[in-house]
């Protein structure tokens, strides 16, 4: 026994010693904070704790947060007597704090407090504060408006005998202010003095006060260059009651805070009392500003009379976030309980934060008494609501409590839907009775309700019969919906759905060339709770469809016998089956099923799958509209394929096969005679082998790809043999390939060898404009960046059978060049390319020189070095020439050097001393310029115009020459022409910019004596310029022109001044 009361008075000892440490130490103090952060969801955090729960208590750097915004305290001082506690009094000392910065929340959210029980019986606590001192407060709003002040003093005392509050505030910001309160004198009797002073404003007021109620009236009535008189009473015992009479004048509100209005007048008058809950009392407030107006009268006795009159131009004079114009007036009527509202209310151009409103009228009559119908119409136009917008809305309804009807009408961008509601009350819910029910849709056809149906509610559900819908079609149709709303928000529906058309629901998500026909059968059940799918199941099916394709001439069909589709969500497993056969010997059927889904959503990328698929294909060739450009003669698919592993990573096991395909681009010539395809799938790994044929010329490919680390790798070989890759008019091209890709995700390199051993390239010589003028070209600032990045090095030969006949060259070329591109630059280029044969220039052929070659030497693919020469040899003669050069002629001809992109064109000869006059006579026309013949005029004649004639052929290209010197007067003599030779000429744009100088040969005639024809031709390029001029004065010429270089057709009105 002796040992048991020496344990308890130890033990009672130790819990007094830690009850006392509690108490009076610092731990107790931050056990105590501690405890609150714990059991609160606003916890308190500071930087320094000095003190105990006893106090005084120092605290630096406080921080405490809740829903509504935030407190920070630098340095604050806080003592109080706990012993007041005793007497249920919360008794603070003295607060002192240096500086506390207050934050609101930009969108407060509601917290759920906790279910507290009943404090009737609980003795209830009262606060006071003998001193408070805050020598500077910040404080930001929710509208992000700054409030700064400082001198905030407060000293309260509050006896049975005695009352003296005293308050003090200096605001700084947003505007200079300050105000003072002081309440002095006994409970029974004090007196009031209060007073707000700031710039152009001074407010007083005085006032006395006792256990009954108060009564202040203004002294002093500036405020913001208007004026503010006021005159109150106010008694709470042994009722409430008042009397109130205010009145100010041109206040000037935008002066603190620049989004108020410009000017304030409000007039209030106000008299009444409440007796057991029984109001009886009047008022009237009437008030405007410089866009907006309020009148708000009446009284409330027995019954209610209140009449209201609101009208604001921009109701952003009232609140910066709101914009638009609002017009409203109405009157309650009756009794107070059960009144009757009537209502107007219309609206422009209304904007708040997601509700934007272009118009919106509406008007209604509540009566709760039950005593006649009640009635609402709302019309609306331009609505967006929370990013939803709506062209057009309509709601008209009438009833009271027992029966109602509703026609509503919605216009959407996608659609209007239309629908008329009667309801009626039934034992303890409602039965709704959807009288018509219509939906214009732009892409899924319109829809209409085939025979009236009810849906029942009351307070814990939600049943409705069968709703029936039919689509505007040819066919007949039906689908039907059924849904359940139980409590908890548990729920279960269906559809049934059979006869609609799939092209009414499928042409505005595939291809617009292409139709998707058949009957679509439907149905479906779900069930879950709140807004999610517990368990689903769809069923649809397609009989004897069609795929139509339409090209530009033709319509491409292509039966579909049968098309399946079969979905079921249960116990966390989502799994579909689907079948389709086209034809006979044509099918596809997949499996699916997607695993621990807690309930129906979109799979995440780690959701666990598995699957097969398995897909026969016979005969292609069926298929061949569907792909553009490719002409698919035969061929057959084969694919057995099983899937496992999860969305992100799935592995792949099975083969597919491609076999005898056969396949023609009619762009580029290339005929597939057959194709070898086959993949074989293991996992993360997929092998593939292959053979191409091209004229019984094989390509065979093989490489693998394979999933690691994220990445996506392939590595492909190809390898050829006189693959004949392209075969047109115009290109007719062999290759044999040994190169390797190999990809990383979207990273191609490329190495290798290709050889070319044999190519016809021929390309069609169109006419094209030289040189745009800047006026009509159009610059393009957006570019779409390749998401493909290439690089490799490849090495390429060109075998001896290189046929070109290109810009006026007719020859073979051979040579290598070694191919190389970074991954972020340039396709660059090292080796040459030598060229032989002829070039065709001046009506004539020159011989291209054995070693004219194209040069790269780290160059761009598309910009090599040329060094190009081609000659022609000339026998003179003439006897002028024959002093001055040997019998054996004289050799004239071009060379171009430079870069393709910036070619340098130039003429010589051998001997070197000929001027480029010289040289471009012997080279159109054969001989020197200014050469008379000595004998045999006529034959010389017939030889110069043969020349002549001969240069100027269609389609042959030329360079100027400066003049024909003698032998153009005596061919035009000879030829009775008007005008001969040969004259340089600018191209002028529509600015008077001179664009582009050209040289034409030029012949002229008058066929009439007031009409000249004149034919002229380029001799730098292949333009043909026929003209007409009629002379209708000697002044004024009317002259037509038609351009060969851009098919052009004009007519110009000329005048000539002599000088």
């Amino acid at each position: 026994m002796k040992t048991f009361l020496t344990s308890l008075l130890l033990t009672i000892f130790l819990i007094g010693c830690l009850l006392l440490i509690f108490i009076f130490s610092p731990i107790g103090l931050k056990a105590a904070i501690g405890i609150n952060n714990y059991l609160t969801s606003h916890p308190i955090h500071y930087r320094a704790l000095q003190g105990n729960i006893t106090g005084p208590i120092r605290i630096e750097g406080l921080n405490a947060c809740s829903n509504k915004g935030c407190a920070t305290i630098d340095q604050m001082y806080f003592s109080w007597s706990p012993s007041q506690l005793f007497f249920r009094h919360f008794a603070i000392d003295d607060i002192r704090i240096n500086h506390i910065t207050l934050t609101e929340n930009h969108s407060p959210h509601t917290t759920h407090k906790k279910k507290q029980h009943s404090s009737k019986n609980t003795p209830k606590f009262h606060t006071s504060i003998k001193h408070l001192t805050i020598n500077q407060l910040s404080a930001q709003t929710r509208l992000q408006q700054d409030i700064q002040a400082k001198k905030i003093t407060l000293r309260a005392v509050i006896h049975p005998k005695q009352i003296t509050v005293k308050a003090h505030l200096t605001l700084t910001q947003p505007y200079s202010s300050q105000y003072m309160l002081n309440i002095t004198g006994q409970p029974n009797a004090y007196t009031i003095l209060a007073n707000a002073q700031g710039k152009q404003s001074h407010l007083q007021w005085q006032g006395t006060g006792n256990l009954r109620g108060f009564k202040i009236h203004s002294t002093d009535h500036r405020l913001s260059q208007g004026s503010l008189q006021s005159d109150i009473q106010y008694q709470w015992s042994p009722h409430p009651s008042w009397k109130i009479n205010l009145d100010a004048k041109n206040i000037r509100l935008n002066q603190w805070n620049a989004h108020w209005p410009s000017s304030l007048s409000l007039n209030v008058n106000s008299e009444g009392s409440f007796k057991k809950n029984h109001p009886n009392m009047n008022f009237n407030i009437q008030g405007h500003t410089p866009k907006t107006s309020l009148a708000l009268y009446g009284e409330a006795r027995k019954t209610a009379n209140i009449h209201w009159n609101f009208k604001s131009q921009s109701l952003n004079e009232l609140y910066p976030q709101l914009k638009g114009t609002i017009n409203t007036s109405g009157q309650v009527t009756g009794s107070y309980t059960l009144p009757t509202i009537k209502a107007d209310l219309s609206t422009t151009g209304f904007h708040f934060k997601d509700i934007n409103i272009q118009s919106l009228k509406t008007n209604g009559l509540i009566d709760l008494s039950q005593q006649q119908r009640s009635s609402l119409l709302i019309s609306g136009s331009q609505l967006r609501i929370f990013n939803y917008p709506i062209q057009a809305f309509t709601l008209q309804s009438s009833g009271n409590l027992l029966d109602y009807e509703a026609y509503t009408k919605i216009t959407h961008a996608l659609g209007t839907v239309s629908t008329t509601v009667n309801g009626s009350k039934k034992d303890a819910g409602w039965d709704h009775h959807l009288q018509s029910f219509q939906l214009n849709t732009v892409n899924y056809g319109d829809w209409k309700l085939i025979h009236p149906s009810i849906i029942h509610t009351n307070s814990s559900q939600i049943q409705s019969e069968p709703l029936c819908f039919s689509i505007k079609q040819s066919q007949p149709n039906q689908t039907c919906i059924n849904f359940h709303w139980q409590p908890n928000y548990h729920w279960s529906g269906s559809i049934d759905s059979h006869g609609t058309n799939m092209d009414l629901l499928t042409h505005h998500i595939v291809p617009s060339q292409t139709q998707l026909h058949g009957s679509l059968q439907l149905t479906a059940t779900a069930s879950g709770q709140s807004t999610h799918i517990q368990s689903a199941t769809i069923n649809s099916a397609v009989n004897n469809g069609k795929l139509t394709y339409i090209n530009q001439k033709e319509i491409h069909t292509t039966p579909i016998k049968m098309a399946e589709t079969h979905w079921a969500f249960k116990k966390h497993t989502l799994t579909t089956n689907t079948s389709i056969e086209l034809h006979t010997n044509n099918h596809i059927a997949g499996k699916l099923t997607v695993h621990n889904l807690p309930y129906l959503t979109w799979p995440t990328d780690k959701q666990t799958i598995s699957g097969s698929l398995s897909i026969q294909a016979q005969h292609l060739n069926a298929y061949s509209a569907f792909i553009p450009n490719v002409d698919l003669k035969n061929g057959s698919l084969n694919s057995k394929l099983n899937i496992q592993g999860t969305i992100s990573a799935p592995q792949v096991t099975g083969e597919t096969s491609l076999n005898h395909i056969q396949v023609f681009l009619p762009k580029i010539g290339l005929d597939i005679s057959n194709i070898h395809f086959n993949i074989i799938n293991h996992g993360y790994k997929t092998t593939y082998t292959g053979t191409l044929y091209s004229k019984q010329s094989p390509m065979t490919f093989n490489g693998t790809t394979r999933y690691k680390n994220k990445d996506w790798l392939t590595d492909l070989k190809l390898h050829g043999n006189n693959f004949l890759l392209m075969d047109s008019h115009e290109y007719k091209i062999a290759v044999s390939p040994d190169l390797t890709l190999t990809l990383k995700n979207k990273d191609i390199g490329i190495t290798g060898n290709i050889n070319i051993p044999k190519a016809t390239i021929k390309p069609y010589q169109a006419k094209n404009v030289k040189r745009l003028p800047h006026s009509d070209i159009q610059y393009s600032a957006h570019t779409s960046k390749n998401p493909w990045t290439i690089h490799g090095d490849i090495n390429a030969t060109l075998g001896d059978q290189i046929y070109l006949s290109i810009i006026g060259i007719r020859g073979h070329a051979h040579g290598k060049v070694q191919i190389s591109k970074k991954s972020q630059g340039s396709t660059l280029c090292n080796g040459h390319i030598s060229v032989h044969g002829v070039y065709e220039a001046y009506g004539h052929k020159l011989t291209i020189s054995p070693n004219s070659e194209l040069t790269y030497n780290n160059n761009p693919i598309t910009n090599p070095s040329l060094n190009l020469r081609a000659t022609k040899k000339i026998s003179n003669t003439y006897s002028l020439y024959q002093q001055d050069f040997s019998g054996t002629g004289v050799t004239v001809g071009i060379e171009v050097t430079g870069m393709l992109n910036h070619p340098i064109l130039g003429l010589f000869s051998i001997p070197a001393n000929l001027s480029q006059s010289d040289i471009l006579s012997y080279l159109i026309l054969g001989h020197a310029p200014n050469t008379t013949p000595q004998d045999n005029t006529t034959q010389q004649s017939t030889n110069t115009t043969a020349n002549i004639l001969d240069t100027i052929k269609l389609g042959e290209t030329g360079l100027s020459s400066s003049d024909s010197g003698g032998i153009s007067t005596n061919i035009q003599r000879t030829l009775g022409l008007s005008e001969l030779g040969v004259e340089n000429s600018a191209t002028i744009d529509a600015a008077g910019n001179q664009l582009d100088q050209q040289n034409y040969f030029v012949l002229g005639k008058f066929i009439a004596p007031k009409i000249y024809a004149r034919y002229s031709q380029g001799l730098m390029d292949n333009n043909d310029i026929i003209q007409f001029r009629l002379f209708i004065t000697p002044q004024w010429v009317l002259q037509t022109e038609t351009n060969s270089l851009d098919n052009s057709n004009g007519i110009d009105i000329l005048y000539s001044i002599e000088k």
